[in-house]
């Protein structure tokens, strides 16, 4: 993971993120808004699959990684998300 010269291991180089996120506005200002917008993709593409008409199995994993994979699971899903059905009024 990472650059290796720069060193340090994997438990390290947490220790110094959860270091920077405590004391960093911007830091802690991304990983929020990172862990919200993960909450609401997680929320909204199974009511937008169930309005697409995208309910059964072979859409479970495109909805699994667009639900828990952030940013690039929501680009998944546009790419790939079925039409809206046509409105039959």
């Amino acid at each position: 993971f990472g650059r290796a010269d720069l060193g340090g291991t994997f438990v390290e180089r947490m220790q110094e993120l959860v270091q920077l996120v405590q004391t960093d506005r911007l830091a802690f200002s991304f990983i929020s808004d990172a862990i919200v917008f993960g909450i609401f993709q997680g929320a909204l593409v199974p009511s937008d699959a169930a309005r697409r008409g995208a309910s059964d199995a072979s859409w479970r994993p495109v909805i699994l990684a667009a639900r828990l994979i952030p940013y690039y699971g929501l680009v998944l899903w546009f790419l790939t998300r079925p039409a809206l059905p046509a409105n039959t009024e």
